[in-house]
């Protein structure tokens, strides 16, 4: 289930909550990167809205209806939390939203959720790409930037400790599943609440750091 930041934190509504609101449902947008994710292009993202919680949006709001499903705004007045779950490799960002829950799990806490699936897994670009779409989302929905939750499994892991690693003022809550990269030069400063599991016999990115015998390294 998604991590709660306790309700002693203040929200922090992103520039995004000044947009018109953005109609429940499961979108398919884009970021566009900077860094050494350039070279690949727009960054694909899935976004998933959850339905209005009261209070409802003003008389007048026609809570998003006839526009471009590709044109991100905020989901309801009020900031949200944000989930951001990061694929592992080889899957897409479809597949990863439906097989590991996290979609689901954050609808149903009123999370606004997007899933990104790096295409150059496990790199510095991966990083890139996921920093791009945590900006997109904050630009463009009514983001609680005090409630920001990056997920990954496996390499998806790897590239959210990273990305906390490098914004740490921007993220709150950072679990990594089967994979983390935290270099000796990482300070999470201000604090970041972090959760790491694994497997103990794990063949492609065992607990000890570096790569199984299972692992096909990027």
């Amino acid at each position: 289930a998604p991590v709660v930041v306790s309700r002693d934190v203040a929200s922090r509504g992103s520039v995004g909550c000044s947009l018109p609101p953005q109609a429940a449902g499961v979108y398919a947008s884009t970021a566009e990167p900077t860094g050494a994710a350039e070279a690949g292009g727009a960054v694909p993202f899935r976004l998933a809205v959850p339905v209005p919680a009261a209070p409802t949006p003003p008389s007048g709001s026609d809570g998003g209806s006839g526009t471009d499903p590709t044109a991100i705004g905020a989901p309801a007045a009020v900031p949200r939390p944000l989930l951001v779950a990061v694929a592992d490799a080889d899957s897409t960002a479809d597949g990863f939203a439906t097989s590991s829950g996290l979609e689901s799990a954050g609808l149903e806490a009123g999370d606004l959720v997007v899933t990104v699936a790096p295409v150059a897994h496990g790199t510095v670009a991966a990083v890139d790409a996921v920093a791009a779409v945590l900006d997109t989302a904050s630009r463009q929905l009514c983001v609680d930037r005090n409630r920001v939750t990056v997920a990954g499994l496996g390499t998806g892991g790897q590239t959210a400790t990273a990305v906390a690693c490098r914004r740490p003022a921007e993220v709150a809550v950072v679990v990594a599943v089967g994979g983390a990269s935290m270099s000796q030069t990482c300070e999470l400063s201000p604090a970041v609440s972090l959760l790491m599991r694994w497997a103990a016999d794990d063949q492609v990115l065992p607990p000890a750091g570096g790569y199984g015998p299972q692992a096909v390294p990027p």
